[in-house]
C-alpha cells in the first residue's frame, strides 16, 4: 500500500529458484520437462533433458556434486558469450577428467566441469554426412569417440581431443570387416580402457561383431567376444569397469531368459565372466548396461518388474 519510490508500485525482486524446484510443479503451470540421458565422473553426475511448454523450449543439464543427493540447474551459455540459441537438446552425454561433452541431433555442448555448458554448434556434431546419425558417444583417455550408422546404413566413427573439433571416419576409413565376409551396419556400442577401444557392430548375416583400436581410433582390427554359456550371439551391452572391459550378452538357461558377462583387460582377449540371472533364477531382459571406476551395473526387466 505503501511503494518506495524506487519500485514504482511493484514490489521488490526475488528469486524465482522455488518456482521451478520440482517437475511436477512444472508440469502443473503447463510445462513439461523431459530427462534423456546421465553420465557421471567421480562424484558429479550430470543428467541432460530438455523444457517445453515454455514461450520458448530450451535444452537442460541437471547436475549434482554429491554423487545425485542434491540437484541444481546447469548455467548454459553461447559459444561467443550470452544466451545459447532455444531448443537444441543433447541426447548423449560423456565426460570427466576436465572435458564434457554432449550432442544431440541439432546440438553439440561441451563443457569443463558439467555445471558450466556451451552450445557449440546447432548442427549436430561435424564434420558429418547427410544421414549420419550418432548413436554412441564415450569418453576416451585422449579425449571422445562418438558412433552411429551413415545413411547407407554402414559405421561411422568420430574421434575428438576436446568435444569441439572432430575426425570422422566413414566405412571407408574403418574398413571394417564382417565375419564370413558379409556386410557391416551401424555401430551399436562402444568402451574405452586407457588407450584401447572396441565397438560393436551389426552385422548381415544378422548378428553383432567387435573391433578394437589401440592408436587413438585410427585403425581397426576385429576380435572376438565368446558366446558360451548359454549367451547368444547378440550384444545387451558394452562398458568398463575400473580397467576391465565388459561385454553382456543376451543367454538362456533351462529355459529361462538370462545375461552372460565376457571380460577383457585389452580387448583382445576374452573370457567367461558371470551368468546374471533375475531374482531367484527367474528370467531376465536386460535393458541397459553402463559402467565407470567402481565397476559395472546392469538394469533390466524380471517377473514382477
Amino acid at each position: 500500500p505503501n511503494p518506495g519510490t524506487l519500485s514504482a508500485g511493484f514490489p521488490p525482486a526475488t528469486t524465482a529458484s522455488n518456482d521451478f524446484s520440482t517437475l511436477r510443479a512444472d508440469q502443473a503451470r503447463g510445462i513439461d520437462q523431459v530427462l534423456t540421458t546421465a553420465a557421471s565422473s567421480g562424484s558429479r553426475v550430470v543428467v541432460t533433458g530438455s523444457q517445453s511448454g515454455a514461450r520458448i523450449g530450451r535444452a537442460q543439464f541437471l547436475v549434482s556434486s554429491d554423487g545425485g543427493q542434491t540437484w541444481s540447474l546447469g548455467a548454459e551459455q553461447a559459444a561467443g558469450g550470452g544466451q545459447p540459441a532455444p531448443g537444441h537438446p543433447a541426447t548423449l552425454i560423456a565426460g570427466g577428467s576436465g572435458h564434457w561433452a554432449a550432442i544431440g541431433p541439432d546440438s553439440l555442448w561441451t563443457s569443463d566441469t558439467g555445471t558450466t555448458w556451451t552450445l557449440r554448434s546447432v548442427k549436430g556434431i561435424a564434420p558429418a554426412q547427410t544421414g549420419d546419425q550418432v548413436t554412441v558417444l564415450r569418453r576416451t583417455a585422449t579425449g571422445f569417440l562418438a558412433a552411429g550408422r551413415t545413411a547407407a546404413g554402414g559405421p561411422v566413427v568420430w574421434i575428438s581431443a576436446d568435444g569441439t573439433s572432430w575426425r570422422r571416419l566413414g566405412s571407408s576409413q574403418l574398413r571394417l570387416a564382417a565375419p564370413g565376409g558379409g556386410m557391416v551396419g551401424a555401430v551399436t556400442d562402444a568402451a574405452a580402457v586407457g588407450h584401447t577401444m572396441v565397438i560393436a557392430a551389426r552385422t548381415v548375416p544378422p548378428g553383432t561383431a567387435f573391433w578394437r583400436s589401440t592408436n587413438d581410433g585410427s585403425t581397426w582390427s576385429r576380435v572376438t567376444v565368446p558366446a558360451s554359456h548359454g549367451a547368444s550371439g547378440a550384444l545387451a551391452g558394452l562398458t568398463a569397469a575400473g580397467g576391465t572391459l565388459v561385454a553382456i550378452r543376451p543367454g538362456q538357461q533351462n529355459g529361462q531368459a538370462d545375461a552372460v558377462a565376457f571380460t577383457s583387460a585389452d580387448g583382445q582377449n576374452w573370457k567367461f565372466g558371470a551368468t546374471i540371472t533375475g531374482p531367484n533364477g527367474v528370467a531376465l531382459t536386460v535393458q541397459n548396461v553402463s559402467g565407470g571406476s567402481g565397476g559395472a551395473v546392469l538394469s533390466g526387466a524380471s517377473v514382477g518388474g
